[in-house]
């Protein structure tokens, strides 16, 4: 500032002004160091390509990222800015208005022929231009117009002008494979920089250029931030080993998916804050709608990844190929669980990802503004979604447990694999009762980490085929004779009686229906006795299998052999009766337990 004073009080010539010259070789120097800068950075960049293409070439070679390389440039070139024109602004304000030239004084009588007599005539100031602070806003404006234009170049263009189209090609992808890591750091180093020109009164038009880089910048990390995610979370399945969390029903999987998104929403909220001014700057509004569509994307990506590894496990070498897709700390890896198991457990995690993520997410989401606390768009979109995957699980794991239940027994489910129109009285319960119950035990064990609505759930829909295919067996029988018709009843009421407790109303109702469609004729209280004495008998010697299966004795006397018969036969019995009635005698009945 004492030199520029020197200069204004420097006598030249009426035209010239050293002052303003002076202000002009500064403003040429700040540009000479971004363009000095600009230049480096290119052959720092063009020298890390060299170098990461030769070490491509080795087998062993693991990418280093480019991102300390753009953050070093970035800081250089906007520190460069920072630290030189404050300064340089406060010089070109005070000789606007006047502060440095010196006040017009009389000069004082000396004698003529001392030789240091001051001029003759008083210092006059020296006429200002009238577009003088145009000419200033826009020499500020020259050097953001500068840095923006090279921070555009390399991070946003990709404008690296190299001579090899090779060496440009291989800069382009190493940038956006980083883009994720130099992106947030970039944004927030030029907002910082235009926030600093502003807060010292530099008008807003001078550094225009500059706040819609940041726009464009923003945008720019904001879409490399959820695409990168996306990435990440459709190959989660690879970080899948199988363990019950401490919630039971899911693995680790939802949980991992769920802080990716939040250290995401995190991220995204830093790099939008809009810049401080004293006026609002406005935003581009379409970003919002962008960043929904982008949220969405991320939300449902989660689905990808439990749908592939669904399709990992289905494939002929399920297991093997989803085993070496787990950690590489194996003693952390549950490697004991079958197929099936793998099944339930990417069914809970869909289903824990729909009441307990999905909310979550979308809470903080709403709570960052992007999107109203009324809008639930997304909301439906996502569970739709998710609920489709769930149902495609659902199914596949239900069909692969029909051939568990029903694939050592469909022998026995044939009308013609036992001889209803001409059979002894019954002994016992049919062997394909006893067996379908015992393997849904199997079944129902192999569900117990699960939440019990869809356990409940699993059961109830495995029992529904149960039902399907002993129904269906019964309703295809030609004829009955007394005792087909009595043994039919039998294994009927029997299946009422293990699966009761697990059963929905289509299924009692499906079962109840072939119950009273089995011929009653002939059938005397007596034969009802028998049939009772039987289940009896089916209860003690199959506590264990009733006790596995949630049996409960409330409910027997809803499963009494006349009971929805539909006939005057069920109507008329009376338990007082039923006790005196003589037991009939049959042999006994190994249990297959």
């Amino acid at each position: 500032k004492q030199l520029l004073k020197y200069l204004v009080e420097f006598e030249g010539s009426p035209t010239s002004d050293p002052a303003w010259e002076s202000l002009q070789k500064q403003q040429e120097k700040v540009i000479q160091y971004l363009t000095k800068s600009k230049m480096e950075f290119k052959g720092k960049l063009l020298e890390f390509v060299k170098i990461e293409q030769i070490k491509a070439s080795r087998v062993s070679h693991k990418e280093n990222s480019i991102s300390p390389l753009f953050n070093q440039v970035i800081d250089e070139l906007c520190d460069t800015v920072t630290q030189s024109l404050p300064d340089y602004w406060s010089l070109c304000q005070a000789y606007l208005d006047g502060s440095l030239f010196p006040e017009v004084k009389k000069a004082p009588l000396v004698h003529q022929d001392s030789f240091l007599s001051p001029p003759s005539t008083p210092y006059t100031i020296p006429e200002r231009q009238p577009d003088l602070e145009d000419d200033i806003h826009r020499l500020v404006g020259d050097v953001m117009e500068l840095l923006s234009s090279i921070i555009r170049q390399y991070c946003i263009t990709m404008d690296f002008k190299f001579n090899s189209e090779k060496d440009v090609e291989y800069a382009i992808e190493m940038v956006c494979k980083a883009q994720q890591f130099w992106t947030p750091p970039t944004v927030k180093r030029i907002k910082m920089c235009v926030e600093r020109l502003l807060a010292i009164n530099i008008p807003l038009p001078c550094v225009l250029c500059s706040v819609e880089l940041v726009h464009d910048m923003q945008r720019l990390c904001v879409k490399c931030l959820f695409e990168s995610t996306e990435v990440s979370i459709r190959e989660l399945h690879s970080r899948e080993n199988w363990e019950i969390s401490q919630e039971r029903g899911h693995t680790a999987l939802p949980l991992l998916f769920q802080n990716m998104v939040l250290s995401l929403l995190s991220t995204v909220k830093e790099v939008m804050e809009p810049i401080r001014y004293r006026e609002s700057l406005t935003q581009d509004s379409d970003i919002n709608n962008c960043i929904q569509e982008m949220f969405y994307s991320v939300v449902i990506s989660f689905a990808d990844c439990l749908k592939d590894l669904t399709d990992i496990i289905e494939s002929e070498n399920g297991e093997r190929e989803s085993l070496a897709l787990t950690p590489e700390k194996t003693d952390q890896t549950n490697v004991n669980t079958t197929k099936e198991e793998r099944l339930v457990l990417i069914l809970g995690n869909c289903r824990h990802t729909i009441l307990t993520i999905i909310p979550t997410l979308l809470e903080t989401f709403k709570s960052h503004g992007y999107i109203s606390a009324n809008d639930d768009t997304i909301d439906n979109k996502s569970l739709e979604r998710y609920s489709t995957l769930e149902r495609s699980i659902f199914d596949k794991y239900v069909n692969s447990k029909d051939a568990f239940l029903f694939g050592d027994i469909l022998q026995f489910l044939e009308p013609t694999s036992f001889p209803w129109a001409y059979c002894n009285p019954p002994v016992s319960i049919n062997i394909f009762v006893q067996e379908l119950a015992l393997k849904l035990v199997m079944a129902q064990a192999e569900l117990h980490n699960i939440e019990k609505d869809l356990l409940k759930r699993i059961i109830g829909h495995l029992l529904e085929n149960v039902t399907v295919k002993v129904c269906g067996m019964i309703a295809k029988v030609e004829r009955f004779c007394k005792n087909g018709a009595l043994q039919a009843r039998l294994d009927v009421l029997a299946c009422l009686l293990l699966f009761r407790n697990n059963m929905t109303t289509k299924c009692r109702a499906t079962m109840e229906d072939t119950l009273s469609s089995i011929p009653t004729t002939g059938i005397s209280t007596e034969d009802e006795a028998m049939l009772t004495m039987l289940l009896d008998k089916f209860k003690i010697e199959n506590s264990v299998l009733l006790s596995c299966l949630d049996y409960s004795p409330e409910g027997d006397k809803q499963f009494s052999p006349g009971h929805g018969s539909g006939d005057s036969i069920g109507r008329r019995r009376s338990q007082k009766r039923l006790v005196k009635t003589k037991a009939v005698r049959s042999p006994p009945v190994q249990s297959n337990i």
